[in-house]
This record gives structure tokens, sequence and C-alpha cells, in this order.
């Protein structure tokens, strides 16, 4: 692209003890074939080394502006990013991540040509792990709304990076990272950017690299309060942006928020094993779930029926037993007394079988089984 007339981009990079990939996402923005860059990398608070590298790598290049910092967060640190930007168009990278040569200059061509406010890049995710294969997420290039094609876009890519964001409009609107969430923040920053604009463009010439060190789901993992917490924000800003957009598939969207929310509710530590914290915290998903939702699979439906309907038991025991068959120890005889074990493997067929039925019958099976329930619930009282 010819430099003369080029807005200026700025490139924002958090980086927190990333010593082993810092180099390479710095050296894949110096190799830009789109020039009028500045680069503000944020380094918040690392002690590993990765600070070195950063002070050695902006000596190279006088684009690189370092910030340093205490430790805040990703989100104080992109938001200091926004702070000191002074470009027209800004883009974020993660610092483990990196991109082609022609991504700025792919994002840029696209936002001017059709004069639009969002460029998003096409998406690779890179994953070390032998159990994940490199894969691309199956983007076609294309012009769209994003009111309407907002659960489609949350699809392929529901973070900050590999898009392109026009500065005025961020800093106009006061649209900030939220820094009291460490969960699904930067959806959060999505939605209230997406609020003030219509049109996006999908830039195939662009593409971003996605860097994931295995990451297995397991969960029997706890949760800090913090990011329930998180959860619950992010359904409060969804409901109202949903509720002025009205996108195609919202329900769907709303589901898989609150089904969200209801996994991490029964895993938050004070409630793995306490069924009395779970209640509460599945009452407080309640109490901002107001409006409709729905779900494609079948055991989702199951749950979120039950949800709707008040009816938590079932959601707490199903999460309980899929716990009790993740673990390795699940089939191990001598540790489950099998009077214990049958009630387990009779609510996951129960669950199965449910999953089959018309939605007028799950509502007589539910409502019928209220009573049996409290009957098995204390025969799983040791779980």
């Amino acid at each position: 692209m010819n430099l003369m007339g080029s807005p200026l981009v700025s490139v924002i990079v958090p980086v927190y003890n990333r010593k082993a990939t810092i180099f390479r996402c710095l050296d894949s923005i110096l190799k830009q074939s789109y020039r009028n860059l500045e680069v503000l990398v944020i380094d918040d608070g690392s002690d590993d080394g990765t600070s070195d590298i950063c002070r050695s790598v902006s000596k190279t290049d006088a684009c690189i502006k370092l910030f340093s910092q205490d430790n805040h967060g990703v989100s104080f640190s992109r938001n200091r990013g926004i702070a000191a930007a002074t470009g027209k168009y800004v883009v974020f990278i993660d610092s483990d991540d990196y991109v082609n040569t022609q991504y700025v200059e792919g994002l840029v061509c696209s936002a001017e040509r059709e004069r639009v406010n969002l460029t998003i890049s096409k998406t690779v995710h890179d994953y070390i792990d032998i159990n994940h294969e490199n894969h691309e997420i199956d983007f076609h290039e294309c012009v769209g709304n994003i009111k309407k094609d907002y659960v489609k876009l949350q699809k392929l890519n529901d973070g900050p990076v590999g898009k392109l964001y026009k500065l005025e409009i961020i800093k106009k609107n006061r649209i900030w990272f939220p820094e009291t969430m460490n969960f699904q923040e930067d959806c959060v920053f999505n939605m209230l950017y997406y609020n003030h604009i219509q049109d996006y463009r999908i830039c195939l010439q662009s593409v971003y690299h996605v860097y994931r060190i295995k990451n297995d789901f397991n969960l029997s993992a706890s949760l800090s309060r913090e990011t329930f917490n998180s959860r619950i924000e992010h359904i409060r800003y969804l409901s109202e942006f949903l509720k002025m957009n009205t996108p195609d598939d919202s329900e769907l969207a709303f589901g898989a928020a609150i089904m969200g929310a209801i996994r991490k509710a029964i895993f938050v530590k004070d409630s793995c094993n306490n069924y009395q914290a779970f209640l509460e915290r599945i009452q407080t998903i309640a109490s901002v779930s107001n409006l409709s939702y729905s779900a494609n699979r079948c055991k989702t439906k199951m749950v979120l029926f039950c949800f709707k309907y008040k009816c938590y038991w079932p959601i707490y025991l199903y999460y309980k037993i899929r716990l009790r068959f993740e673990s390795k120890d699940i089939f191990r005889w001598e540790r489950l007394k099998w009077d214990k074990l049958k009630w387990i493997i009779m609510w996951e067929k129960l669950m199965d079988f449910a999953s089959l039925l018309l939605p007028n019958m799950v509502t007589n099976v539910v409502i019928l089984w209220r009573p049996t329930m409290n009957m098995i619930w204390k025969k799983l009282e040791f779980m």
C-alpha cells in the first residue's frame, strides 16, 4: 500500500510473562508490509525476562513505544494502550499470537475501500498439543450488518484480536474494557463498540494466528468467585445488547451465555460440594436472565428447561455425575459401593431418555419427578 495518505494504525500489545512468544509477536508486527504504524507495548509487570526482550526490540525500531507498569491485568493494559493511541485505526494483538505480513495492510485497505467501521481478519488456531490439530475457522470474504450477524461473528471470533477498530468511535463513546471483569471482558468491549456501528467487512488477506498451549477443559477445575461474577456481568451486558439490536439467533446466544454461567456456578470453589452455595449462584443467574433463550443440543435443552422452571436439583446432580465420570477412578469398584453407583447410572440414563421426549412430555416428567429428586439427592449426599 502506498504510504502517501495512508492512515496511522495503532497496534496495542499487552504482555505479561510471555518470554517464549513475545519476540515472535513483535517480529511479525515489524515485518508488516504496511509501515505507517505505532506499536504500543504495555508490559504489565512481567518478571520472567519479557521486559528485557521488549526493551531490546524497541531499540531496533522507533515505531515501538514501551510502557511499563505494575501488574493490573489485561483490561487495564489495553485501556492504557487506547488512551495512548493516536492513530485513525487500532488493532489488538496478544503477546502469544502473531500475524502474517499483509495483516494490517489487508484490514486497512478493506476498511478504506468499503468505508466500514470494523474489519475482521481470518483466524487460524495453532495448538501446541498432541490432542489437537492446527485448524482454520471457516471464514468467507463478505460485507455484512453487525447487528444482524452478531451471533455468527461471535462464533467466528468473539475477542478484540483479529479486528480493526476506528479509534475515534472508541474514544468519542468512551468505550473501555471493564477492568473489574476477568472473563468475557473482551466480549463486553465488542458489544459496546457494536452499538455504535452498522457494517463490517471480513478480509481473508489478513491472517491472525492464535497460539494455544494444551489447555484441556476440566470440569473438576474450581473457579474463583470473580470469574463467576464476570459471567453475570457478561449476561447483563448481553441482555441489554440483544434488547437493542435483536440479531439473528439471539435466543441461542442468550441460551449459550446462561449455560456457560450455570456450568461455572457449580465449580466456584465454595460450590463444589455445597448445594446451598450452588443454589445461591444459580438464583443469581436467574435474576439476570430476563430474555427468551433456547438451545440446539438435547441435553442442553434439558438443563435450560429445568433452569426455566426453577428445578435446580437435576442440574446440580447432572454436573456432579459428569464430574464422577470424568474422574479416572470412576470405575474402581472398591472406591464406589454398588448402591451408590447404580444411582449415578440411573440418573445418566434418565437424562438421555428425557432428552428424547417431546417438550410437553418433558414438562410432566420434570414436575412429577421433583419429589423423587429429593429422594435421589439423599442417596447422593456423598458426592
